[in-house]
């Protein structure tokens, strides 16, 4: 009898640790997953970094061109009048 309670415990000890190792293989996969979505993003969130600074750059070069354009409309103003 004594001998039976402690097969069962064993046995039960057994199936706790097998169920233990099951689940933290499943943590490490979902982990893992987690790494490799965040990695992802971090590299969507570069491509739309340099997005906003091409975007940046081609409005601060706006003013320029049409100081140019200005320029231009009026030194051909000024030889028609």
């Amino acid at each position: 009898m004594l001998a039976n309670r402690r097969a069962q415990r064993e046995n039960e000890s057994g199936a706790q640790l097998l169920k233990l190792y099951s689940n933290r293989a499943g943590v490490k996969r979902e982990l893992n997953e987690l790494r490799k979505e965040r990695h992802e993003l971090l590299d969507k969130l570069k491509d739309q970094e340099g997005a906003i600074l091409r975007a940046q750059e081609q409005l601060n070069d706006k003013p320029l061109r049409i100081n140019v354009l200005l320029d231009e409309y009026w030194d051909i103003f000024a030889v028609l009048c």
